[in-house]
């Protein structure tokens, strides 16, 4: 079946056709099986086009953010990882990353679900200005996984991580769950596997819709239509198994009654260049967005992905700065259920080799997704390709932002990564960017960002604590010196 999906389905309408054999999930009632975990202490302790108005998301955080750590004083929080390889996946390791930004450890009780109903939970405490990796595989076995964090307080922020021989991917968790949500980005080419996972954390029944925009049009897949998901559900499925061979895959995950949190997944293994991608999906569209960080490299690939999926045509701006100033704009007209692949390694204003951010405006409509990846030429050091996960206005308009400490993909040292500030005002921002240590809160430097500008900072081994006077997009960035950005690390508003 193709054409757009409308969102209009009945609450608690039954699925009508059988989930597909590469969809996989649990059905059934939680397990409370309290078992030990492999835990390692480190530094411290389509919206209106898709049926009518965009949805709006529930139990959103203020400003639409559905990744954000709770107040310090806040009495309890949860986070929710939709879905990550395990244990016998051939990606590579997974971990679940939880940074505590206050000062008293705090309890917290992670559960992991696996396919074919297996469910564990463990019981851990995230230490004081600290972080704690969880492995999800040391719980539940199985080809895909996923977490429920329940912590005991506020303060404490969860990313996840997927890491192998082929590169690794960090991505939120969702700290909030939708009704919709969207991805800008995807392939299902030779040597592209696009997985999505979605997952129902609430009490609820959540019946789900999967529905795609291609350069070929767009198209709802039978059997990706009327998921159901219990309470406590998740699933995975291979996107490619019935959209195939596009290099272009928008998605839009939409729940007909109930909310879930949904992720993908992009493996790339083609042209001797590998690497993976890990998104969690947007619950609402936006008028901004920043790329904080960005490169082209000679004989590599990068390429910005704009969705509308929305019934307003758009006019949309991509605005890059080098450190030098601002470029010509790149500016089109975005037509409703359509995405904009905009190739800025072929574009001569952007030189190859230089660091650049750029900032994505869109006028005459709801707003936009946008996603960003690249690749490096073959044989250059891993990972060669990732996701840039931009940020939007709304995790620009808090004051405090954690970025977690990551290992180098394939091993288990911590690498020295670099915290990228973007400025998207018309004012200079100062901020302060502090390392979470066991003695406490320590300020690593002072820096002010131009209005308009970008600025770099060495970011160190722990997770890391940025406070600004102002709107500032904050990200973090291991990816290999001269690289273009494969390996970003994505900073958590702390509200």
């Amino acid at each position: 079946m193709t054409g757009p999906r409308h969102a209009s389905g009945a609450a608690g309408a039954k699925a009508d056709v059988p989930p597909p054999p590469e969809t996989e999930g649990r059905a059934g009632r939680r397990l409370a099986v309290v078992a030990s975990v492999l835990v390692v202490a480190v530094g411290g302790g389509l919206a209106a086009g898709f049926g009518g108005a965009p949805a709006p998301a529930t139990d959103l955080p203020s400003a639409s953010l559905v990744a954000a750590a709770a107040p310090v004083d806040a009495q309890s929080s949860s986070w929710y990882c939709a879905g990550v390889p395990g244990s016998s996946s051939p990606l590579g390791r997974s971990q679940v990353l939880l940074v505590n930004a206050g000062r008293r450890t705090v309890p917290a009780t992670v559960e992991v679900v696996g396919t074919k109903g297996a469910a564990k939970e463990a019981r851990v405490e995230v230490p004081a200005h600290g972080q704690l990796t969880v492995a999800p595989a040391s719980l539940v076995t199985g080809p895909w996984l996923a977490t429920r964090i329940d912590v005991g307080g506020g303060g404490v922020s969860a990313s996840e991580l997927v890491g192998g021989s082929s590169g690794g991917a960090v991505a939120p968790c969702a700290s909030a769950t939708a009704a919709r949500w969207y991805f800008a980005a995807g392939a299902t080419t030779t040597g592209s596997t696009l997985q999505m996972s979605v997952f129902n954390p609430t009490a609820n029944l959540a019946v789900v819709d999967l529905s795609f925009v291609t350069t070929a049009g767009a198209t709802s897949p039978q059997p990706f239509q009327g998921l159901v998901l219990e309470p406590g559900a998740f699933r995975s499925v291979t996107v490619g198994a019935y959209v195939q061979d596009q290099k272009q895959v928008a998605a839009v995950v939409t729940a007909r009654s109930g909310a879930v949190v949904a992720t993908e997944l992009q493996a790339v293994h083609a042209g001797g260049v590998s690497g993976i991608a890990l998104r969690l999906g947007t619950p609402a569209l936006a008028d901004t967005w920043v790329l904080p960080r960005a490169m082209d490299v000679s004989g590599g690939t990068a390429q910005v992905s704009i969705f509308n999926p929305s019934n307003h045509t758009e006019t949309v701006s991509v605005r890059p700065r080098l450190p030098s100033g601002p470029v010509s704009p790149f500016i089109d007209k975005l037509g409703p259920d359509s995405v904009w692949v905009l190739d800025t390694a072929e574009e001569v204003r952007i030189p190859d080799g230089v660091g650049y951010a750029a900032t994505v405006r869109v006028t005459g409509g709801p707003g936009v997704v946008v996603d960003r990846t690249a690749g490096a030429a073959a044989g250059s050091p891993v990972p060669q390709w990732g996701d840039d996960a931009p940020v939007s206005r709304a995790s620009m308009q808090v004051t405090r932002w954690v970025v977690p400490a990551v290992d180098a993909p394939g091993t288990t040292t911590p690498v020295s990564r670099m915290l990228v500030l973007q400025d998207p005002g018309p004012r200079p921002v100062a901020a302060m960017v502090s390392a979470l240590t066991r003695a406490g809160v320590r300020r690593v430097t002072r820096v002010t960002v131009k209005a308009g500008a970008f600025a770099t900072v060495s970011a160190g081994t722990t997770a890391t604590l940025v406070t600004a006077a102002g709107p500032l997009a904050v990200t973090g960035d291991a990816s290999p010196a001269g690289a273009p950005a494969t390996a970003l690390v994505p900073a958590i508003p702390q509200t």
